[in-house]
């Protein structure tokens, strides 16, 4: 997983907003893993953008594969560089889920306690 996060200013008509925006680059290997555990559906991250509804601020990971990235758009600097962190550990804690299942799958398991 390659990870470029880029900070800069948008203009819209008369606002200005503050943009983080972020690529994402898979392997082929990672894409495959995330299509064979099921973690396309996974809501990776919570935006909470002020422009957008609750809904378009959940970020599911088929969704960045297949955009390559997200676009977040923020009002005042604070909010940005703290989603700015909070975006990389949700991109952590993706990167170990993809680990996880990159394995094969255990049919069972014994063990005592």
């Amino acid at each position: 997983m390659r990870i470029t996060i880029e900070h800069f200013d948008k203009r819209e008509f008369f606002t200005i907003y503050k943009v983080l925006k972020c690529k994402i680059e898979f392997t082929e290997t990672e894409k495959a893993i995330i299509k064979r555990a099921g973690l396309g559906e996974y809501i990776f991250f919570d935006a909470e953008q002020p422009k957008l509804s609750e809904e378009a601020n959940r970020y599911r990971v088929d969704t960045i594969v297949k955009n390559s990235g997200l676009r977040l758009f923020y009002a005042d600097e604070a909010s940005r560089l703290r989603h700015d962190q909070r975006l990389r550990e949700a991109l952590t804690t993706l990167k170990a889920a993809i680990e996880a299942n990159s394995g094969p799958v255990k049919t069972q398991d014994t063990f005592e306690l």
